[in-house]
């Protein structure tokens, strides 16, 4: 059988041996001449046994290439190999004295490799020896490598686990670092709480391929059944991820445990609403941190200690909150802590929801919502005969003025703040010298800076242009003749309107009559406003209509005025006083773009015979509100016909408020309390409020 078998072997070769002599091509399995373009072609049939087509088969077997087990990616081993039969034997005597030879006379060669090898980039399947490395015909890219994100946040275990229940949609979110693309698997393996050596039951998996490197952030699913429980005070199981069987994560490198509730401790407890505290400050456009949070107090059944408890809120303009963890205490302070960025500048109301078995009823929580920073341009009079102290500049600490608008419970960030805005800060004395600017949130400019500054420097600050912030309200008091004669002065005042035409804020208290003038006759667009001296000390001007003019009622402010009924007080029909010398007023103003506050004649008198005349009134599209009273808000002096400008203390639902705006009594005649405060603390909050506003619609417009 043997001797039969050699006999048949040596014929094939002296057959082939014979056609090669006679013909550089040759044909295996059939006599035929083979295809002309091939030197060898192997077939079993004829080319008339195929029916004359070349889709049929001329074959039923195939070629058994040699299969080799290749160990290195640029080498031709085994074939030169010391020692074939191992890898590690190195290079035969031939490859070492002419490896570069051999391998460009082998290019083309073609095997099966046995062997699949990431690192040499070898894999199962037909590889090619291109002339300096080998090349898999399939063009597999092998397995992946990466690394678990340097981010450990963004690794997430989703749902609720509790032993003895299926998983169901609970699974795994990794990010992941590919730097070489590839097939993978990713399997994440839990080890139970209690002892971490053995599996809990259940566990992540997913595989798929990546097609190029780069960051990415997979879904992982989950399966199983978790079979122990956390115990109390325990963190959780341990997790330990394994990608293309390498460990990547263990369970203490990021602190990702997974919690296991014990369904046989019931979450039996009650949120009680009435100590519910909203913490942290909320504005609109800034997300939440982890100083965003409601606190809440849970009174515990003690049965249910172990327990988890899970809390959250329905979300609302762009914000929610939620939180979980063990109940372990009665009664128990939790937190949920805020996520999202919130919209709108409302106010939002909240409902809590919990999962609490014995009491499901809700909690509600409001997020007040606070006025972001402005900047405030202070200018006035800071020494008048010897004494700061008047208040006529908002700026200068230690007056009654400028405590008011820096007291936090006044306008601050507060739960209990009368406006609830980021409020305004003294830096130290703020009367600076330009150009020097600490860019403080108030900056205050006394009345000699502020008439010898130029038009430019004027500029500057109120647009923020160069270094300087741009400037949101500006507060005028007294004797300010920045706007009075002269083409540098009128160049100043054309520069305060158009300020205003672009969204700036501004106050006036000023009886300056040539820059009241001046100013007057620029905002309105008109040439003929004049300034008249009017009543003296102690006067008194009713805020408001009062009379029987129907005529003029159109004008006044109507006792739903934001000033005249604001956060600080209803001062609607009530009176204003006069300071110490004599308010001016203005006359002929066209009163379409008036809202009248008060005429120049004094409370309780006739009806004024100038229709037109003013001493308090706001612009009705502008955002300027003017008075001719220069110490409208001076403060300090015991005297009955000065200085009308007063802050006290106020209790305000169980809590006392220092430096509120108030009213001074008997002023100028007995059992009279004029408002002054009150209309300027009303006053600065419409000036916010409407700063605010402008700034959200030019945000909003394309």
């Amino acid at each position: 059988m043997k001797k039969k078998t050699l006999m048949s072997v040596l014929g094939i070769f002296l057959m082939i041996s014979l056609s090669s002599s006679l013909q550089a091509q040759v044909t295996m399995g059939s006599m035929e001449t083979p295809a002309p373009g091939s030197l060898l072609q192997l077939k079993q049939y004829s080319d008339a046994a195929v029916l004359a087509s070349p889709d049929n088969a001329n074959a039923y077997k195939g070629l058994a290439l040699p299969r080799v087990l290749l160990s290195k990616k640029d080498q031709l081993y085994p074939m030169f190999l010391a020692d074939p039969g191992d890898p590690t034997s190195g290079p035969n005597a031939d490859y070492s004295a002419d490896k570069a030879g051999l391998d460009r006379k082998h290019a083309g060669m073609i095997v099966y490799n046995l062997t699949a090898n990431d690192d040499e980039e070898l894999y199962v399947g037909m590889t090619q020896w291109d002339g300096t490395k080998w090349v898999g015909f399939q063009g597999q890219t092998g397995n992946a490598i990466a690394a678990i994100s340097a981010n450990c946040d963004s690794l997430k275990f989703t749902g609720i686990y509790e032993n003895g229940k299926p998983l169901a949609g609970q699974a795994m979110y990794i990010p992941l670092n590919v730097s070489k693309p590839g097939a993978y698997t990713i399997l994440a393996t839990v080890k139970d709480a209690a002892t971490d050596t053995k599996d809990n039951g259940y566990y992540f998996t997913t595989s798929g391929l990546f097609a190029s490197p780069g960051y990415y952030y997979l879904m992982v699913p989950g399966f199983g059944t978790p079979t122990e429980a956390t115990p109390s005070g325990n963190p959780g199981d341990h997790v330990t991820i394994i990608f293309n069987d390498h460990a990547i994560l263990q369970g203490t490198v990021c602190s990702k445990n997974i919690f296991v509730k014990d369904i046989s401790v019931r979450p039996n407890y009650t949120m009680t609403c009435s100590l519910t505290k909203v913490m942290g400050e909320y504005f609109e456009d800034v997300p939440l941190n982890v100083t965003n949070y409601i606190e809440l107090s849970l009174s515990v059944d003690p049965s249910a200690f172990g327990a988890q408890f899970e809390i959250e809120t329905d979300q609302v303009g762009g914000i929610k909150f939620k939180g979980s963890g063990t109940l372990s205490a009665n009664p128990q302070t939790v937190k949920i802590y805020g996520e999202g960025t919130p919209y709108g500048d409302n106010d939002k109301q909240l409902y809590i929801r919990s999962n609490s078995e014995t009491n499901t009823g809700t909690c509600m929580a409001t997020i007040f919502m606070i006025i972001p920073p402005k900047r405030l341009m202070t200018i006035g009079q800071a020494n008048i005969e010897g004494r700061a102290g008047y208040g006529y500049n908002f700026g200068r600490p230690g007056t009654a003025s400028n405590d008011m608008i820096t007291q936090k419970s006044n306008f601050g960030p507060h739960t209990y703040s009368i406006v609830r805005y980021h409020g305004f800060t003294n830096n130290g004395n703020n009367l600076v010298t330009p150009p020097a600017d600490p860019g403080n949130d108030i900056v205050s400019l006394t009345t000699a800076y502020s008439q010898s500054m130029t038009a430019a420097q004027f500029g500057r600050y109120l647009f923020g242009r160069g270094d300087q912030p741009k400037i949101d309200i500006v507060i005028i008091g007294y004797m300010t003749n920045m706007f009075a004669t002269g083409t540098e002065y009128l160049q100043k005042a054309d520069t305060l309107v158009k300020f205003m035409q672009e969204g700036g804020i501004v106050m006036m208290y000023c009886e300056e009559p040539q820059s009241n003038q001046n100013l007057l006759n620029r905002i309105f667009g008109v040439n003929n406003i004049t300034m008249t001296a009017g009543l003296g000390a102690g006067t008194r001007y009713t805020l408001g209509y009062s009379g029987n003019d129907e005529q003029m009622k159109m004008y006044y402010a109507r006792n739903d005025d934001p000033i005249l009924d604001g956060p600080f007080g209803n001062i609607a029909g009530s009176v204003w006083g006069e300071d110490a010398s004599t308010t001016y007023y203005a006359r002929n103003l066209p009163m379409e773009q008036v809202v009248l506050y008060s005429t120049y004649t004094a409370a309780g008198t006739a009806a004024p015979s100038d229709k037109t005349a003013a001493t308090l009134f706001r612009h009705t599209t502008l955002p300027f509100i003017w008075s001719g009273d220069g110490g409208f808000n001076a403060s300090g002096s015991a005297s009955l016909t000065e200085e009308p400008f007063v802050v006290g203390t106020r209790t305000i639902n169980g809590r006392l408020y220092e430096n509120f705006p108030t009213y001074k009594q008997n002023y100028g005649v007995a059992n009279t309390f004029v408002q002054n405060a009150v209309f300027t603390a009303n006053a600065l909050a419409w000036c916010i409020k409407t700063s605010e506003a402008l700034k959200r619609s030019q945000k909003q417009q394309p």
